[in-house]
């Protein structure tokens, strides 16, 4: 009772607020008043929503409109483009408002860059002084889900009313087959997301001749766009506004937009005369082009129509099976993904550490049992869909793409993580964006709670070898008589330039080691020089030498105090921050085995070489070659033989971005084609 005595006070107390505000004259305003509180209106040809401007109050989180005479009476709207649209010539966008009795006034269009309703950039402006509200057409090249604010207001604060609103998008830039709608295949089942389309006035602006099976020349036509991830695949199409429509649909292959071949063609095999096909033998990897019109001109015009394309997959053979245990250490090297499979341990993983486990958590998922394996990407994104075949306790796996400088130990860095996959019919989707191409990454698959699964990877990517990238640095420094050097787990033979066949070597000379490997997948070959230091005759071992392993030169350590290349030349060595660098460039003439350098001098012929030469600035050696020393090519800077000295090398892009950063801390080390510092090269 209390409780209801207490609602009705709340509500009197409310009812005479307002009755307060309507006697003062303090009317509220409108709920879009501001960005924040915008109105979803929604894409359609003839979708009129009403709304007013009565009330409404100037906005003040957002710069005023580049146009119109604007003087605070604003309200605002959004809509969002559809995810599954885009087109490589841009979206036709038309935006519209029209005055019930608003006399003059205009509309912006916004973007938001950040994803905040309060931080808006203004993209289209248009306005009426008098005889209504203005239009917007403009043309977009859109990403998934982008959201456009649109703002209208009366151009006479005091002149407010009512207005209609509608947005459109165009579907004409669809009508041709190399600019068709991307469509991205679900798993076949029951249920199917439609991608709504129409054919109202879209024209055909396509090369393709008019197939066999069409009974009257196609005036419309839309062209969509699927990749093939499975041999079977369904397409099917319906009519949402049961405005009897009878449309036909063609299939064409082909690697090029430009030269199709039909596969197939379809009048009402679907629902109510509407077409389906269902298409087998399909190679994966390639693309489908389908195409949809209406079966007798302008017959079903007005009417919003859906088109679904399922995949009946099932997960492929098992050809590449991951043997590689539950350590990072013990990563199996591949070469593709597809028809990788692999177990998750039964027992827990022993080779964890701080960073990994961190990194593991931002997936809410905690390392029980993983399974690694190793690929260099070609591309800075990857998918693939993975299949849990079987499932001991019923939890299923999680599964995270990380990279690390170091196995065991250091920062890691999650590009997709994903958890709770359940054994399942069909597959989930695995993805990674933000790789570096050439770069080593790892896939961890984890049996959630600690569930021993089976599970199956299908995918077409083929990575770079992994077995040309054994070690991840070109040089290696040690302390103490000996080194031992590992080629890495994951292949089946190992061969070294020693004539050794293990995975590991003990090295204790310093001198170039190279090691060819192959497995299931992968053959190839890497090499890395070792510099065994003895710390018996450096000075300062104790800065010198931390365990086995090469410490940090202090700025003031004094070793090594001058280089000697195979020329017999003689460089001063001076250290900056922890970096010892050579005073002067490099002048050889023979690669550190001895072999010749040729030097050419016509500038043709340089452009065209692919193999190592070198050259003095300007053809000119009287007059640059003291400052310069020898400039040399990438394939001289890039041959195994070598060009620095033993116990040296080539600096790499992160040991000059250091050098940089510790001579000028504003400078710009991440852009491409730019100027990174205007005072480095000073000092």
């Amino acid at each position: 009772m209390k409780k209801l005595i207490f609602f009705k006070l709340v509500l009197l107390f409310f009812f005479l607020i307002n009755i307060e505000n309507l006697l003062a004259g303090n009317v509220l305003p409108p709920v879009n008043d501001d960005p924040c509180g915008a109105i979803a209106i929604p894409i359609g040809n003839t979708i009129y929503q009403s709304y007013s401007n009565v009330n409404s109050t100037p906005t003040t989180i957002v710069e005023n409109p580049s146009c119109g005479s604007y003087s605070g009476a604003d309200v605002w709207f959004y809509f969002d483009v559809p995810n599954y649209l885009n087109s490589s010539s841009g979206l036709n966008i038309s935006v519209n408002a029209y005055s019930g009795n608003i006399n003059g006034g205009g509309m912006s269009i916004y973007r938001t860059y950040t994803g905040t309703c309060n931080d808006l950039m203004e993209n289209y402006c248009s306005y009426s002084l008098s005889g209504g509200l203005p239009f917007i057409n403009f043309t977009y090249y859109p990403y998934a889900s982008d959201r456009f604010y649109i703002r209208v207001w009366s151009t006479n604060p005091t002149n407010t009313g009512d207005m209609s609103i509608t947005a459109n998008i165009s579907y004409s830039s669809f009508n041709e087959p190399c600019n068709a709608l991307d469509i991205y295949p679900a798993e076949y089942s029951s249920s199917c997301k439609y991608v709504n389309f129409t054919l109202d006035n879209v024209g055909n602006n396509s090369f393709v001749p008019d197939p066999d099976c069409a009974v009257s020349p196609i005036t419309d036509n839309m062209w969509f766009k699927s990749q093939v991830f499975a041999p079977t695949m369904v397409i099917d199409t319906k009519d949402f506004g049961n405005s009897n429509s009878d449309c036909m649909m063609a299939v064409y292959s082909g690697y090029d937009c430009s030269f199709l071949t039909l596969i197939a063609c379809d009048d009402n095999s679907g629902f109510y005369d509407m077409p389906q096909i269902t298409l087998t033998n399909l190679q994966i990897g390639t693309s489908i082009y389908i195409r949809v019109w209406n079966k007798y001109q302008y017959m079903g015009f007005g009417s919003q129509l859906g088109i679904c394309v399922t995949q009946v997959s099932t997960p492929g053979t098992c050809v590449i099976n991951n043997n590689s245990g539950s350590t990072i250490d013990s990563a199996a090297a591949v070469c593709s993904f597809n028809n990788l499979c692999g177990t998750t341990s039964t027992t827990i993983s022993p080779r964890t550490w701080l960073e990994l486990n961190s990194a593991f958590s931002q997936c809410n998922a905690y390392i029980d049992n993983s399974s690694f394996v190793r690929f260099v990407p070609t591309t800075s994104s990857i998918d693939f869909k993975l299949y849990v075949t079987s499932s001991r306790d019923s939890f299923g796996v999680q599964a995270m793409i990380f990279g690390c400088d170091n196995l065991g130990y250091g920062p890691v860095t999650n590009y997709g993580c994903f958890n709770y996959l359940q054994k399942s019919n069909f597959p989930f989707y695995i993805n990674a964006t933000g790789l570096t191409p050439g770069k080593v990454y790892y896939l961890m698959i984890d049996g959630f709670g600690g569930d021993v699964c089976n599970y199956t990877v299908s995918s077409y990517y083929s990575f770079s070898n992994p077995a040309n990238v054994l070690f991840s640095k070109d040089t290696i420094y040690a302390c103490g008589s000996s080194y031992l050097l590992d080629a890495g787990y994951g292949f089946n033979s190992y061969r070294w330039n020693t004539n050794a066949t293990t995975q590991k070597i003990n090295v204790t000379s310093s001198g170039w080691y190279k090691c060819s490997v192959s497995n299931q997948t992968c053959t190839g070959s890497d090499s890395v020089f070792v510099s065994v230091v003895n710390a018996n005759i450096q000075n300062r071992d104790t800065i010198l030498c931390r365990g086995p392993f090469v410490a940090t030169l202090t700025a003031d350590a004094t070793l090594p105090v001058s280089m000697k290349d195979i020329n017999g030349n003689v460089y001063s060595t001076l250290n900056i921050g922890s970096q010892t660098w050579t005073q002067k460039n490099l002048n050889v003439s023979r690669y550190k085995n001895g072999d010749v350098i040729p030097q050419v001098t016509n500038a043709a012929q340089w452009a065209s070489l692919t193999t190592g030469a070198w050259c003095w600035y300007n053809n000119d050696s009287a007059t640059y070659a003291a400052t310069y020393g020898k400039l040399y090519n990438w394939y001289a800077v890039n041959d195994p033989r070598g060009l620095a000295p033993n116990g040296w090398h080539i600096p790499t892009d992160y040991e000059w971005n250091k050098l940089v950063k510790l001579i000028d801390a504003n400078a710009d080390t991440i852009c491409g084609n730019c100027v990174q510092s205007t005072n480095a090269g000073g000092r």
